[in-house]
């Protein structure tokens, strides 16, 4: 139910007290905001999208809650395609380097793993950190 208080924060306050400055700033610049607000991901774009559909509502019905309809039907969407997909398609997930790839062998086959520290983390029973 976060998208009800987002849609009153972006929409309701910030591309009203934007529209002094025109409607094209105001849907322009609560989207982008509210683009931003959710993170420099593969996210900003669809949200951009979907921020700007919300302005352009809010100028033509005068209204929040056409906008709330619509994030809340994105955020099911996404829902249902990450249950169906998985969190993300293989060709968007980042690729692991051999860093990453040593820690992960590490952790499956319960050897220890070296921090820069000089530590090892055992996921062995019985032993915690040792030198």
């Amino acid at each position: 139910m976060r998208y009800i208080g987002e849609e009153f924060a972006f929409r309701g306050v910030i591309a009203t007290a934007l529209g002094r400055y025109g409607t094209q700033v105001s849907v322009v610049g609560s989207a982008v905001i509210f683009a931003l607000a959710h993170g420099i991901n593969l996210a900003l774009i669809p949200a951009i999208v979907v921020g700007a559909t919300n302005g352009l509502l809010l100028v033509r019905t005068k209204s929040v809650w056409p906008g709330v309809i619509v994030h809340a039907v994105n955020n099911g969407m996404a829902t249902v395609v990450s249950m169906l997909f998985g969190r993300a398609a293989p060709a968007l997930r980042p690729e692991r380097g051999p860093r990453e790839r040593r820690s992960a062998r590490c952790r499956r086959e319960g050897s220890p793993v070296r921090w820069p520290s000089g530590l090892a983390a055992s996921r062995q029973p019985g032993r915690g950190l040792v030198s």
